[in-house]
């Protein structure tokens, strides 16, 4: 049977913070756990209470369908000492109102609904009931599957409900496993008020070894279990922004500094917490309309995209700035089947070639295999073929992959198909220029955070035509497109250098693929022992050329020369990480690059308004960051092996035993503690 884990309900707790006064319901409450800890944690269970005991001991309530849970949950919360009368067997979706609940609702609503094969799809029906239950000023957090926050139909049209009448504070994406035991399906965590909406919503993803980090000791001193409380509070406060209280006290560390970077009490959402394997960020209503209220914590690119465009138009005031559909035409391609298809370029009937999704390369368009057969009116099907320098993107199945139609007899005259868009420009903008824009990080990022779904995407053309692209003069664009011969290269961060007149070593390195994704805050396909090794390759290779001198009076080459001296002090030994076996000796090489990174960032002056410094520093915050995460991965594990000589012993004889421990973790230890006990 399901039963909701642990740490799931202690972070749910966490969030939406009940109170002794509350009214508390759990539409599902299966087992009673989320009821129990909620009467724990108002003091609902504290038969010593006097003055507010009527209050406390008739705050819980709840209904549940199933007889077996019914009964636990019931004997569960009576064996608390909390009074049950507000315990209903039935049915919370098609029962009626239960008299024993308040009929004004809910101050504090806590669910974690029937999921997969125990759900029949009716995931979106308890999250209306919870929505119908909560009186003004309510909180409610809901545990919900990734599918509830991205489905059509249903699930669509209460997302929309959510989003317009309530305040959806923050979406909490839980890593795999989370469920585990009950369930593998991805999870995550909505909070929300029946108060005004606001504008955005914040977003939140937990990984795996921070999860775990959060996960409680069975064994161990009172530091391990306040260190678990602590990530746990961290992943709360992050999107709550307020102190969490720790085994009856306020804790420092973790939660003190997020303390410090939110305020007290207020609901922000920080763009860093400080915590290794937490990111946070905003999403605006508006946005998340666009793709169809859709709720998955997946970053939109939008912000990267709008600082970017705010670094050029400081670099040339005169630079333009426009959306996609006012500098070329968009349109999706045409939809076909087998009926109006065939294999066979020689059919009597054969239209014109159908070019698909998976014939869009990396900077190519393969030559099309599949060809349009149907009926299409003349003027319309002129209007659609395919002309020379038409840059074609794919909107669904894998979104973003951008190709230029060549002068090859074999792509000019086919049919883009529907999972397409085709971007014809008008004067003044060449097409490779914006097929290079739509291939750099950056852009990519963008693409992906707005396309709809999942695990199959599509990005609508709406959508992609409000995008907004530079427009520089045309003998810029030409000088890019000459730059641009090697793989790779960052578009913007070439345009940038150009604008700026910039050409110091440090700038041109901000170009390289590694640097571009770090900065428009991609991942990358070798992990982060990978990415490392590659940027310290880099930066050693980094000097200043021969002849160069920088420009003292230009506080931008002045940060970017000492950034550079620090940097290639741990450059060196990054370049060789992965050579280096998992121990001690890599893990101090991480320490070392960390700190060094950290030394980098500070001689960027944090009122250094230059590009090129506004750009190094969110790099190298990123490379602290990933150097960071690996040092975490290193220490999150634990591993001692304990030999006891002799292994057995005869009772009543004084017997000298050796006791040898050995640490087969990765990394050194200290302030190791053995105890024996008799048994």
């Amino acid at each position: 049977e399901y039963i909701t884990p642990s740490r799931v309900a202690d972070l749910m707790l966490d969030l939406v913070k009940p109170k002794p006064s509350d009214k508390i319901y759990d539409p599902c409450f299966g087992f009673g756990g989320l009821l129990v800890g909620a009467a724990r944690r108002t003091g609902a269970m504290d038969s010593s209470s006097t003055a507010n005991s009527s209050i406390q001991r008739a705050s819980i309530f709840g209904i549940e369908i199933g007889p077996a849970q019914y009964a636990i949950g019931l004997c569960r919360l009576l064996l608390s000492d909390v009074p049950a009368h507000g315990l209903v067997y039935d049915d919370a979706l098609d029962g009626p109102f239960p008299d024993e609940h308040p009929a004004e609702g809910f101050d504090c609503i806590l669910m974690v609904p029937p999921w997969g094969r125990w759900s029949g799809g009716s995931e979106s029906q308890f999250l209306q009931h919870v929505m119908s239950r909560l009186r003004p000023g309510g909180r409610a957090v809901v545990a919900t599957s990734e599918g509830t926050l991205y489905r059509p139909g249903l699930d669509q049209r209460v997302r929309k409900a959510l989003l317009s009448e309530f305040n959806v504070e923050a979406v909490i994406a839980l890593p795999r496993g989370a469920f585990v035991p009950y369930t593998s399906i991805p999870g995550s965590l909505v909070l929300f008020s029946r108060s005004e909406p606001q504008a955005t919503v914040c977003f939140a993803t937990v990984s795996s070894a921070a999860w775990e980090a959060a996960a409680p000791e069975e064994r161990g001193d009172d530091r391990v279990r306040t260190s678990s409380a602590l990530t746990r509070a961290a992943i709360a406060g992050a999107v709550i922004g307020s102190v969490i209280p720790v085994m009856g006290t306020v804790v420092g560390g973790v939660i003190g500094g997020i303390a410090a970077l939110l305020g007290s009490g207020s609901r922000k959402c920080p763009t860093d917490v400080g915590v290794p394997g937490i990111e946070t960020w905003k999403v605006s209503v508006r946005e998340l309309a666009q793709r169809r209220h859709e709720l998955i914590a997946k970053k939109s690119g939008s912000d990267v995209l709008e600082s970017e465009m705010e670094r050029l138009v400081a670099a040339c005031a005169t630079l333009r700035i426009e959306r996609l559909q006012s500098v070329a035409e968009v349109y999706t391609g045409v939809p076909y089947d087998r009926s109006v298809s065939t294999e066979h370029r020689s059919a009597p009937d054969t239209a014109a070639g159908l070019i698909r999704v998976g014939d869009v390369t990396d900077n190519e368009v393969r030559a099309p295999s599949l060809f349009f057969t149907g009926n299409a009116n003349a003027q319309t099907l002129d209007k659609a073929l395919l002309r020379f320098s038409d840059v074609v993107v794919t909107m669904s199945g894998t979104v973003g992959k951008v190709g230029v139609i060549t002068d090859d007899a074999t792509s000019v005259g086919a049919l883009a198909t529907k999972g397409m868009a085709v971007i014809r420009t008008r004067a003044g903008i060449r097409p490779q220029f914006v097929a290079a824009l739509l291939r750099s990080p950056t852009y990519q990022n963008w693409l992906s955070g707005h396309a709809r779904g999942l695990a199959i995407q599509h990005l609508s053309i709406r959508v992609l035509r409000t995008l907004r692209i530079p427009v520089p003069p045309e003998d810029i664009q030409n000088a890019i497109l000459l730059e641009l011969a090697g793989p790779g290269v960052d578009t913007l961060a070439v345009l940038l250098r150009l604008l700026s007149g910039t050409a110091h070593p440090v700038t041109a390195w901000l170009e390289t693929p590694h640097a571009a994704r770090l900065g428009a805050g991609a991942s990358d396909d070798q992990g982060g022992l990978g990415t490392l090794a590659a940027i310290g390759a880099e930066l050693q290779s980094t000097v200043m050329p021969a002849g160069f001198e920088a420009d003292d009076s230009n506080t931008a080459d002045r940060s970017s020369s000492a950034w550079l001296a620090i940097v290639r002090k741990a450059a060196g030994a990054l370049q060789d990480i992965l050579s280096i076996p998992r121990g001690s000796g890599r893990l101090a090489v991480l320490e070392f690059a960390a700190a060094r990174f950290h030394e980098a960032i500070r001689v960027l002056d944090p009122l250094d308004e230059a590009l090129s410094s506004q750009r190094l520093r969110s790099v190298t915050e990123a490379m602290a960051k990933l150097a960071e995460q690996e040092v975490h991965n290193m220490q999150r594990t634990v591993h001692l092996k304990v030999d006891v000589s002799p292994t057995e012993v005869a009772t009543g004889v004084a017997t000298e035993v050796g006791l040898r421990v050995t640490n087969t973790s990765a990394v050194p230890l200290l302030h190791v503690r053995v105890t024996a006990e008799h048994s």
